[in-house]
């Protein structure tokens, strides 16, 4: 991507996570910890499948397109689920914690 494009992407993925960070942080307390957490995978859900459609509906893309892509939708993907549940901070300081699901790569707690 050029680099304007590119940088509009990161801030618009960067306001993305900021708002569902902003509307997570109202809801909580009206959900059961469950709900709160199937709330949020729902949302992040319906975010990524937003992203990946606008994506496979584009036409066209530069080499330089293609290899910047997993650079910025890392945050959504990565990063987005544990600071919008507010364990960020708790997930890079203890991640040789085992996770309460049977998968390896759920990080609920």
């Amino acid at each position: 991507m050029p680099q304007t494009a590119g940088l509009a992407c990161r801030r618009a993925i960067s306001s993305t996570i900021h708002s569902l960070r902003r509307l997570a942080s109202v809801v909580r307390d009206i959900f059961t910890p469950a709900d709160y957490v199937g709330f949020i995978g729902s949302l992040l859900q319906a975010v990524c499948l937003r992203v990946s459609t606008e994506l496979l509906d584009k036409r066209d893309f530069s080499i330089e397109e293609s290899e910047e892509l997993p650079t910025i939708l890392s945050s959504l993907v990565e990063e987005a689920p544990a600071e919008i549940l507010g364990l960020g901070a708790r997930l890079r300081t203890s991640p040789s914690e085992p996770t309460p699901c049977a998968t390896t790569t759920c990080r609920c707690l």
